[in-house]
C-alpha cells in the first residue's frame, strides 16, 4: 500500500445543536441592545440585564464551539489514524498500525462508533490486540485498505 488517503465525516447532528445555540446567542444579543437602550434612557437597573444577557451570550458562543466536529480518517503507509476535529483543536481518538488489529467484517456489537451516527458508509468492527473493539465507518476503498493493514504479513 503506497500513498495516503483521507476521509472526513461531518457530524451534522452536532451541527444542528450548534446552530440552535448560536441562534439563542443572537437572541441574547438583541436583548442586550434593548436593555442598553432602556438603561441609557434612564432606567439604570437595566444595566444588570445588559451584563446578564451579555454573559449568557458569551457562554452560549463558547459552548457552541464544542459542537462543530468532524471525524477524520487518515490512511498512511503503515496505519490508520482516526481523529475527532473541533474548530479549535483536534483529538486523536485511535491509531491502528499494521498487524496490531483484526477486522471483523459486518459484525458490530455494542462498541464505540468512531463516526457520526447517521453515516453514509457501513460500520465494521475492528478488534485490537488488547481486546478493545471499535466500530469504524468504512467505504469500499477504506475497507480494502484496513483489510490489507490487518493482515500480519
Amino acid at each position: 500500500m503506497t500513498g495516503d488517503y483521507r476521509r472526513e465525516y461531518v457530524d451534522y447532528a452536532a451541527s444542528r445543536c450548534r446552530t440552535i445555540l448560536l441562534a439563542a446567542a443572537l437572541f441574547c444579543d438583541v436583548l442586550t441592545v434593548v436593555f442598553l437602550i432602556r438603561a441609557c434612557a434612564g432606567a439604570y437597573l437595566y444595566f444588570a440585564g445588559v451584563a446578564a444577557s451579555l454573559a449568557v451570550s458569551i457562554a452560549l458562543r463558547l459552548l457552541s464551539l464544542r459542537f462543530g466536529r468532524t471525524w477524520v480518517y487518515e490512511f498512511c503507509r503503515d496505519g490508520v489514524t482516526i481523529t475527532l476535529k473541533y474548530p479549535h483543536k483536534s483529538v486523536k481518538t485511535l491509531e491502528l498500525w499494521r498487524g496490531e488489529f483484526e477486522l471483523c467484517v459486518n459484525v458490530v456489537e455494542n462498541c464505540p462508533k468512531l463516526a457520526p451516527d447517521p453515516c453514509d458508509c457501513e460500520f465494521y468492527m475492528v478488534k485490537l490486540s488488547d481486546g478493545r473493539k471499535y466500530a469504524l465507518a468504512l467505504n469500499d476503498y477504506m475497507l480494502a485498505l484496513v483489510d490489507a493493514l490487518s493482515s500480519k504479513e
